[in-house]
């Protein structure tokens, strides 16, 4: 393969790259991380305000003089995929001669994906929260993640995804885009 083909073919491997990653990093509501934050933020404030923000707990637990609040969210969803299936066949001719036929069939089959989440928050006797955990899919926790969503913020953000692209070519500095996102997070939070 002549050398110029081959610089291109690697220019061409890396800037694939780029873009890939770079979409990766463009993603515009991590939601996990968005509750992470959002709980966090609920710390030292009172239980009834985590209420107003995701609604009434499924239960309440009184341990020694602390609680334990805990927010419980649960659905299953089926839908059909295709699957195919292979098999080799031996298919015997007249005169001995044998013939290895591939057959292939496909069918559609019942997959379920559970969405699930559930977060705790305890407080102490005044009813402050004190700490907080989480477990749950990303599918699952959105359902109590969009209550702590920023949207303007989002979006302020979303608008940078070119020049964050820009920056991972090495079109732009990076200091450009940490005074984007710095004056994102000056407008909106």
């Amino acid at each position: 393969m002549p050398r110029r083909t081959v610089s291109g073919l690697r220019r061409f491997i890396s800037l694939t790259l780029v873009l890939i990653l770079s979409g990766c990093a463009v993603q515009t509501f991590p939601t996990l991380g968005v509750l992470r934050e959002g709980l966090a933020s609920m710390v030292g404030a009172p239980v009834e305000a985590l209420v107003e923000k995701i609604g009434y707990p499924e239960s309440d637990v009184a341990l020694g003089g602390r609680k334990v609040y805990t927010w419980d969210h649960r659905k299953a969803f089926t839908y059909l995929v295709p699957e195919t299936v292979c098999r080799d066949e031996i298919v015997f001719h007249p005169r001995g001669r044998r013939e290895v036929r591939r057959v292939c069939e496909t069918h559609q089959v019942e997959r379920t994906v559970l969405h699930h989440c559930t977060i705790k928050a305890e407080a102490d006797e005044d009813e402050t929260i004190t700490g907080y955990s989480f477990d749950g899919n990303a599918d699952g926790c959105e359902r109590f993640a969009v209550f702590f969503r920023n949207l303007p913020y989002e979006e302020c953000i979303q608008k940078l995804s070119g020049l964050k692209f820009a920056v991972n070519i090495g079109t732009e500095p990076q200091e450009k885009l940490s005074a984007a996102i710095a004056r994102c997070e000056r407008l909106h939070r």
